[in-house]
């Protein structure tokens, strides 16, 4: 049976899951909020988490039976009755098999949108380096931030996103004040964000850099820069890359990540 858990709960700290915890990182962030549904196996072979409007994040021990896992998966769908979830990610057999349960039960049908791979960087290799310097980014920068944010949606869903509307977001990400740039002379040209730290990892997202700009390193050099900010802190660096740019998963390898695992992000629609 699936039981609720509390924020401070030590599920995501016990072996099972620390085993694949580069995989399911972001687990750590949802589970920290006190608006998200946590739900978790009794014995913790099993997690649930999802952020209000996002998909949930499931993670499941891999030494759940095949058996098991289709009776658990039943169990917890039923459970679920009247939570709606937008979507599920998780490794894709899992993923498959809940999105298969959930739609089923409710007349749903399921898409897969992206398929991720996780990547961890336990050491920085020395990847040439670029000409310019790594800057924290500033309210200054907020216009051609939301202009990168906007790009970077319209290139990953292949539908037109105006800056105007990633302004709050662009905002938001800044004053946080772990966005940095890449910047050539006076010029912005690559970006990426340290989202989360936890106990043992610090997470690197929206990593762009604009058409233009690229096959000249300045994505290597930040994101190499900013491991070594994250690794200097006692943390391992860990990001997603989308399985279906091979340019991007290129560059991670070359810095120094090393992959471990692919998710699948599975939405629902009627």
């Amino acid at each position: 049976m699936f039981i609720a858990f509390s924020s401070g709960d030590s599920v995501l700290h016990e072996p099972a899951f620390m085993r694949d915890e580069v995989q399911y990182h972001v687990l750590h962030r949802v589970c920290e909020s006190g608006e998200s549904l946590r739900m978790k196996l009794e014995d913790g072979r099993a997690v649930l988490g999802q952020t209000p409007g996002y998909p949930a994040w499931l993670w499941m021990d891999a030494g759940v039976s095949e058996a098991e896992r289709i009776l658990l998966l039943h169990a917890l769908c039923r459970q679920l009755t009247g939570i709606e979830l937008p979507g599920i990610s998780s490794e894709p057999r899992l993923a498959e098999a809940f999105a298969r349960e959930y739609a089923s039960q409710r007349g749903l049908r399921q898409e897969t949108r992206m398929v991720m791979r996780s990547y961890a960087c336990p050491r920085v290799m020395e990847p040439s380096r670029p000409a310019g310097e790594m800057r924290k980014l500033s309210e200054d920068d907020i216009p051609t931030v939301a202009r990168f944010l906007a790009a970077f949606s319209t290139e990953a869903y292949g539908t037109f996103v105006p800056p105007s509307s990633r302004r709050a977001a662009a905002e938001q990400t800044v004053r946080a004040g772990h966005l940095y740039g890449w910047m050539a002379g006076e010029q912005l040209v690559s970006m990426a964000n340290i989202t989360h730290r936890s106990a043992r990892h610090a997470r690197i997202n929206a990593v762009y850099t604009p058409p233009e700009h690229r096959k000249q390193g300045f994505a290597s050099g930040l994101v190499a820069e900013l491991c070594r900010l994250i690794l200097a802190g006692a943390r391992i660096p860990v990001l997603y890359a989308d399985a279906a740019n091979p340019d991007s998963n290129r560059v991670y390898r070359n810095i120094g990540f090393m992959e471990h695992g692919i998710i699948a992000d599975i939405h629902f629609v009627p």
